[in-house]
């Protein structure tokens, strides 16, 4: 089983995005759901890849204490 912990999420088109594992600092605010998707079409694809892991998924270079825009 694979867990996937998103930040905020938006309809952006662009697929870019950063990994977190569990136990490090969680890192960005947004995700497209176009990352996520790209992201679970992976994990499909490769099992084994990120078998038992909890992913944080977030766009780079957006970190801070909200989601950008707000």
């Amino acid at each position: 089983m694979t867990i996937i912990r998103a930040a905020y999420m938006n309809n952006n088109p662009e697929i870019d995005y950063e990994l977190t594992q569990k136990g490090e600092e969680f890192r960005g605010t947004i995700i497209s759901r176009a990352s996520i998707a790209d992201l679970i079409v992976e994990v499909i694809k490769i099992p084994s890849l990120y078998e038992n892991c909890s992913l944080g998924i977030a766009e780079p270079n957006t970190d801070g204490d909200k989601p950008l825009g707000y």
